[in-house]
Order: C-alpha cells, then sequence, then structure tokens
C-alpha cells in the first residue's frame, strides 16, 4: 500500500484514511496488529506525519508550546 508523497493535510488525511481502511479490510496495518480501531488510528497518524516533514513543524510547535505553558503540550 503506497503512500502519496506531499506534507499537505488533504495528503496526510488521504495517507491516514488509506491505513486505517487498510487495517478495517484486513486487521494489520503493515506488518503490525494493532489491538483496536482507536489504537490502529494512532498508529496512522504517528506513519502519515513520520513520513512528511509536517511531522517537524508539529514537534517543533508542540515544544515551544510545551516551553510557554510551563510543560504543558
Amino acid at each position: 500500500m503506497p503512500l502519496q508523497k506531499g506534507r499537505s493535510r488533504k495528503t496526510v488525511g488521504s495517507n491516514i484514511r488509506k491505513m486505517v481502511h487498510e487495517y478495517e479490510d484486513t486487521g494489520t496495518i503493515g506488518a503490525s496488529h494493532p489491538a483496536s480501531t482507536k489504537k490502529a488510528v494512532k498508529q496512522a497518524v504517528a506513519i502519515a506525519l513520520t513520513d512528511t516533514s509536517a511531522f517537524c513543524a508539529i514537534t517543533l510547535t508542540c515544544a515551544g508550546a510545551y516551553a510557554l505553558r510551563g510543560g504543558r503540550c
């Protein structure tokens, strides 16, 4: 299941949707077997964001908010 390349919200959302549908059809995301749909969605989000540079922007934003809010992100 190849994912689309890109970092727009539309592309990331499409990739997440593909992985969740794969989980619903086969019970797997790649070689992984998440225990529930909720865990499958979390894993799909992590994979979709890691495959893009959007992950860096979100991580930096969260780290900045974490510092500004006194440790709460």
